[in-house]
């Protein structure tokens, strides 16, 4: 099924590529998804980038978010139910980013992730309520 592509997608990109914080590429993610399968390694763009590749060759429909004010990469997916959140960046935190609605992101965002997801909600279709 789609789910089970995307949930694919996103656990081989999560377990994959090695955190780098000092990546420089933050405008080119075809470049970004080269440099993850290539050298396994980078910043949340990498895993977004990376992600993006691969949710795209799957024809797994999805739409780029940007953390307003930059800084944090990652994706909405429709597999056919409606938007939901897509973020294979793994997190000192813990915790699964995969298939996420507006709400439980937010809820993480304000109380974990220090503002790791604040996006402009205004430029973005919203998630279903569950």
């Amino acid at each position: 099924t789609l789910r089970q592509q995307a949930e694919a997608i996103y656990i081989s990109v999560k377990n994959n590529i090695y955190y780098d914080g000092n990546y420089q590429n933050n405008t080119d993610w075809v470049k970004a998804a080269d440099d993850g399968f290539r050298n396994r390694r980078g910043d949340c763009y990498v895993y977004f980038g990376t992600a993006k590749a691969l949710l795209n060759r799957a024809e797994i429909t999805n739409m780029d978010i940007i953390k307003k004010g930059g800084g944090h990469y990652w994706s909405l997916v429709d597999l056919g139910q409606g938007w939901y959140h897509f973020d294979s960046t793994p997190r000192k935190t813990g915790g699964e980013f995969f298939m996420l609605t507006d709400a439980e992101l937010t809820t993480y965002s304000k109380e974990i992730g220090k503002g790791s997801h604040v996006w402009d909600v205004d430029e973005y279709p919203a998630t279903p309520l569950k």
